[in-house]
């Protein structure tokens, strides 16, 4: 594989990642801005601490998932 072949997958899959961040964002905004402001008449404020927490216990099941994955072969026998 050249190295022009593998700086060519990096930028796809740069390109790719912005895109899916950006629809992701996208999506955040109007469920925040709109279904929890406005439709259910949102007035709860969210702290930092809440926020921590959340997102260390994605981390946690994210970083899981990826061993799950990578560590599949061990668990179920050969891969197919």
């Amino acid at each position: 594989m050249r190295i022009s072949e593998i700086i060519n997958i990096i930028k796809i899959n740069f390109l790719f990642g912005i895109i899916v961040v950006l629809v992701l964002s996208i999506i955040t905004c109007i469920g925040y801005f709109i279904v929890y402001k406005k439709i259910i008449g949102g007035s709860k404020k969210i702290n930092k601490r809440q926020i921590m927490i959340v997102l260390k216990k994605l981390l946690i099941v994210t970083l899981q998932f990826i061993g799950l994955e990578e560590n599949r072969h061990i668990i179920y026998g050969s891969i197919i």
